[in-house]
């Protein structure tokens, strides 16, 4: 198939939505369909360089974060007839408006990949948009997934959430879930790279955040149950994991109120908490190798890229029951699940707290089964196929 992907953004940093489009296109080119991708990044953005497909950047005219560009619209309605299908890969901005416009007219399908845009939590969490998204939707937003040949989600729970968050509903509702490419088989250079790095950590243990250092993610909550389960006599005599957060800073405030918590809890910024910043891709995988666990108590994940990126790794992980593969991955015994509060992630560093070696071991083990079952890049790109080719 001819497929074209239309995205607000490609920039990883941004989160997972760039990284499954990448993945999934690079899976799609490998077994041997043709992929393209429309953005509204700047052309010479530094991300878009060097990649296996051929992108489309179009610089936004107004509006940067709903991206208005009457020049993808043009482009969309003169070359659209050149692909067999079409992907809207999130919502809320103006591609999914420009691919609906274009594909009126042409007929050639099109599906809808929310990416868990439509979960309930943005309701409560941000009520002021909410009621523009409501305005959105019934002045003709809900056209956008009415006339899609499907709309995709991840995710069983992420489908479940969707389907009650706005009127009318009209959807042809289908599960493609999200895969990972296994990195390069250099495991002992990334973890070497990875010591020279952050050579503070030296052969300590580590409980790993990685993500963007973001209100949704529950950092102040991690901050607060590290520091309140283990001591500073603990934390002194090395007998506590180092905390590492790992990722971008794109809120500086919540970053500040982060580091004002270390501060206040008695915590060592640098030494008992380490800010690695945006990790590429070989420090990103060693980071995850050498992981102890993965933390990631988030208020909201559509799918949680990162957590089958350390299943992957083969590293447990502890999360929130807002991650929505959390029935996943307990149920593969490769990890827990708690609360996204206070008192559920203390919950699970408690957890973590209470593994012996062969627990660790087992956790790992099961991490890696539930990987190998799951998330594999290939199956997820066969499914995907199957989906834009009107499989339901």
């Amino acid at each position: 198939m001819r497929i074209l992907k239309t995205v607000h953004s490609l920039n990883p940093a941004g989160g997972g939505v760039a990284t499954a489009v990448d993945a999934l296109s690079r899976a799609a080119i490998a077994l041997g369909h043709t992929v393209e991708v429309a953005c509204l990044d700047d052309p010479a953005s530094a991300w878009l360089a060097n990649l296996p497909y051929k992108v489309h950047a179009f610089r936004p005219a107004i509006f940067r974060s709903y991206g208005w560009c009457p020049a993808l619209t043009n482009w969309l309605r003169s070359n659209i007839r050149h692909y067999d299908v079409a992907t809207v890969e999130g919502l809320w901005q103006y591609h999914g408006q420009a691919v609906w416009k274009a594909t009126q007219a042409t007929k050639i399908p099109y599906v809808v990949y929310p990416h868990g845009m439509l979960d309930p939590w943005f309701q409560r969490a941000y009520p002021r948009k909410h009621f523009k998204k409501m305005l959105y939707w019934k002045l003709g937003g809900h056209r956008i997934l009415r006339d899609a040949r499907a709309v995709a989600f991840t995710t069983e729970e992420e489908m479940r959430l969707a389907e009650n968050s706005f009127q009318p509903w009209q959807a042809r509702s289908v599960i493609s879930p999200l895969g990972v490419q296994l990195p390069s088989n250099n495991s002992a250079e990334r973890t070497e790279l990875w010591r020279k790095r952050f050579p503070q950590l030296g052969g300590k243990k580590y409980l790993l955040f990685l993500g963007r250092i973001d209100p949704k993610k529950g950092v102040d909550f991690l901050l607060s149950a590290y520091a309140s389960i283990y001591s500073a006599a603990d934390r002194s005599s090395d007998t506590a994991p180092v905390l590492v957060l790992a990722g971008p800073e794109l809120h500086p405030e919540f970053s500040s109120i982060c580091r004002n918590l270390i501060q206040q809890m008695g915590l060592r910024d640098g030494v008992d908490v380490i800010w690695t910043g945006n990790l590429d891709h070989d420090l990103k995988w060693a980071a995850l190798e050498s992981a102890d666990a993965l933390v990631l108590p988030s208020h909201q994940e559509n799918f949680g890229y990162v957590v089958a990126e350390a299943l992957a790794a083969g590293t447990p992980v502890l999360i929130s029951d807002k991650v929505n593969l959390f029935r996943e991955v307990v149920a593969d015994g490769a990890g827990m699940a708690a609360a996204d509060d206070a008192e559920g992630t203390r919950k699970l560093i408690e957890i973590y707290r209470s593994w012996s070696l062969e627990d660790r071991q087992r956790l790992s083990t099961a991490a890696r089964k539930s990987f190998m079952a799951r998330y594999q890049i290939e199956a997820a790109a066969l499914r995907q196929i199957a989906v834009l080719g009107g499989a339901n």
